[in-house]
């Protein structure tokens, strides 16, 4: 389960200065990860990048993330929290 209070933000920031990040956020979109289905957090849209939540499987919902991908992609597109 991701941590709602630890700064994902700032360790993108770190990790970006030493990271080639080359893979897009499932929901978001946004450049953030070197490596998908890792179990790493969006820091953008706070998606846990998960290979049970994935595009094999966009309507599992209430495992690493609350909302299945396709609920994470719907809630974005309206400016909504994913979580």
């Amino acid at each position: 389960m991701k941590d709602d209070s630890y700064d994902y933000a700032k360790e993108f920031e770190e990790r970006k200065k030493y990271a080639n990040l080359t893979e897009a956020c499932p929901v978001c979109g946004s450049i953030v990860f070197e490596k998908r289905l890792d179990d790493d957090v969006c820091p953008v849209c706070g998606w846990c990048d998960t290979d049970i939540q994935c595009e094999d499987c966009p309507d599992e919902d209430n495992l690493e993330n609350f909302m299945s991908l396709n609920q994470a992609r719907e809630a974005w597109k309206r400016g909504e929290k994913v979580h």
